[in-house]
């Protein structure tokens, strides 16, 4: 019995997994309407997110056919907030409500929002108090994380056990149409498990601390184009490790890797006194190379007709200043465009 008007879905689907496909069916059996909400909108490839929204809305259009050509299965592509939680559900609302517009019933339009509590990623579950919650449970111990993993390694073969048959096909064919992609993915996967293996040696869940400066100017911002994996070839704001051994606090080593990665033509004494503003940015998940707390300076220069030389630097392929509005999420390291956000538009925490 369809007692709901829309049942909402959140996930990231990366890839979409048969426990996936149970939790939808399940919508549909409730709902006249399901609306996916594919999270990780908008933003560049990494190991964790490797494909884009578009591309996970095939997955689960191989899956489900014909439900999505009847419109009971329709998707919204969610950007990330990670630093902007009130924007996050703000933009969900605002696409649930265009979605359940439609008046199926004299009475008021009903909404529930269904899933499987599986850890703290799950945290949305409890943050739409005025939809009621439908708890779906674990399906066979499936998960995305271990789906993708396979994908990309020799492994591929247990991806039908765990995936629906449409999107085995699908993510053959997105092999081969997307052929260096894949090798990027898959070998900065193999680069993340080694650093996280010798890491686990020295410590049992590390913890690293780095630092990045927002430096502007005039509308733009001053980023540098990585040169080594980690996202290679990925526009970043120029940044760090914490220089534990030079004995530096945070503050002098943001300035310190500044200069080196971008040889901008100020002192350091005069920089410093352009920090207007530091911030914390801890996201569980802003990085692949394991929990890292980054300390951000906000760096503003005075406005000028010509802005302030800079070229490339350690680890980089080149500097430049880049206007505001040509900030581009999809080819952004990392989440160095929200916080680029955060701290030029001075959001509370």
């Amino acid at each position: 019995m369809r007692n709901f008007d829309v049942l909402v879905y959140i996930g990231r689907f990366a890839p979409f997994t048969d426990a996936h496909g149970e939790n939808i069916r399940e919508a549909l059996k409730q709902a006249k309407k399901v609306a996916v909400i594919i999270g990780s909108a908008n933003k560049a490839r990494d190991t964790r997110d490797p494909f884009t929204a578009k591309e996970r809305a095939q997955m689960i259009t191989a899956a489900f056919p014909q439900e999505v050509a009847e419109g009971r299965i329709q998707f919204v592509y969610q950007n990330d907030y990670p630093y902007m939680s009130n924007m996050w559900l703000q933009t969900i609302q605002s696409a649930v409500s265009t979605i359940a517009n439609t008046p199926f019933t004299p009475d008021p339009v009903k909404i529930g929002l269904i899933g499987h509590s599986k850890d703290s990623s799950s945290f949305y579950l409890k943050m739409f108090p005025t939809w009621e919650s439908v708890n779906t449970p674990n399906f066979k111990g499936i998960n995305a994380t271990d789906a993708r993993e396979a994908f990309f390694s020799a492994e591929g073969a247990i991806l039908s056990t765990i995936l629906p048959a449409g999107v085995c096909e699908w993510l053959k064919q997105w092999r081969v149409d997307n052929e260096v992609t894949y090798e990027i993915i898959r070998k900065e996967l193999a680069d993340e498990k080694r650093k996280k293996e010798r890491y686990a040696e020295l410590h049992d869940d590390p913890v690293f601390q780095t630092v990045d400066s927002v430096v502007t100017q005039s509308g733009h911002v001053l980023l540098t184009k990585r040169r080594a994996f980690p996202g290679k070839g990925l526009m970043a704001l120029p940044g760090g490790f914490l220089k534990v051994k030079e004995g530096m606090t945070c503050r002098e080593s943001a300035i310190s890797i500044l200069k080196d990665k971008t040889n901008i033509k100020l002192n350091e004494r005069t920089l410093d006194r352009c920090i207007r503003s530091v911030r914390q940015f801890d996201d569980p998940y802003r990085s692949r190379r394991g929990r890292t707390i980054t300390t951000a300076y906000h760096i503003e220069l005075q406005d000028d007709v010509e802005l302030v030389k800079v070229s490339s630097g350690r680890n980089t392929e080149y500097s430049q200043w880049v206007p505001f509005a040509e900030l581009d999420p999809t080819q952004m390291f990392e989440d160095h465009y929200h916080i680029i956000q955060a701290m030029i538009q001075n959001t509370a925490i």
